[in-house]
């Protein structure tokens, strides 16, 4: 006989750790998400499942439906990307900075000498 509930374990168990939710989709998509990402990818997969089981007439269960979305549906975003798209846009200032700067200084220096 158990002395306490199964409930209180498994939320003493997800309180103390990531979430379950957090875990499973790190076992999904291979990647460490965020609780708020988790928690947004795990939605859309819940509308994924209902929207396949609707269409094939049956429940299709939780796995089938996150490994389907999964494969079919997210992309992950690469730090790569976003790192590049940084990049470029901070040599873009950088060079117009420069201009903006170089320009100033001219118009200080021939105001100055004169």
């Amino acid at each position: 006989m158990i002395p306490f509930k199964q409930e209180f374990a498994f939320d003493r168990l997800v309180r103390t750790g990531p979430s379950m939710e957090r875990t499973l989709l790190r076992i999904y998509t291979g990647d460490e998400l965020s609780e708020t990402d988790a928690r947004r990818l795990w939605s859309r997969i819940a509308d994924h499942k209902w929207y396949v089981s609707e269409t094939l007439s049956r429940d299709v269960g939780f796995h089938v439906a996150a490994v389907d979305y999964v494969e079919n549906f997210y992309r992950s975003e690469p730090f790569e990307g976003n790192t590049a798209k940084t990049a470029n846009a901070a040599r873009k200032f950088l060079r117009r900075l420069g201009r903006t700067l170089e320009s100033y200084f001219a118009a200080k220096g021939k105001t100055i000498g004169v």
